[in-house]
């Protein structure tokens, strides 16, 4: 298969393909492919929005932060937005969690097999590089210069 839309069923299909390790839901209607993360798994998720044309493509760093560790976390994240050339920094207060996403069109707009392997690239690249400095600030009172000092490949 050269290329292909951006859904459930051709996500799947890739993830088949690659033989990666991944679960699928049918009623979620996403694919989530097992990644390794200071030293714990998490699922890569890809997350068809068909309602928008879309396919987000995230990764929840393995740790909940504490509230009162929201603001250094904000400032770094904010850091981080400003740095990255693709994708998005996420706090969500509610749950304490920190991910990043990539957010793709899906409109007339067809991937390969290398192009999603890409982006896929770019997310957990991306999380693997900041997940010890986040994890710093959220837990060990780093602050959140430390993202400085680190390289972030999106």
């Amino acid at each position: 298969m050269s290329s292909f839309p951006l859904r459930y069923s051709t996500v799947k299909a890739w993830a088949e393909r690659l033989r990666l390790p991944f679960r699928a839901s049918e009623e979620a209607g996403q694919i989530a492919v097992r990644c390794r993360l200071l030293d714990s798994d998490v699922p890569l998720l890809f997350i068809p929005r068909p309602e928008r044309d879309m396919l987000t493509v995230a990764i929840t760093l393995p740790f909940v932060a504490p509230p009162e560790r929201f603001p250094v976390l904000t400032v770094a994240l904010a850091t981080l937005n400003v740095r990255s050339y693709m994708g998005a920094w996420i706090l969500n207060p509610e749950r304490g969690e920190v991910y990043f996403r990539v957010t793709l069109p899906t409109l007339e707009t067809d991937f390969s097999d290398d192009a999603l392997r890409f982006v896929a690239r770019v997310v957990l690249s991306s999380a693997e590089a900041m997940a010890q400095p986040l994890f710093a600030i959220a837990h060990e009172g780093a602050s959140p210069d430390i993202v400085n000092r680190s390289s972030s490949p999106s």
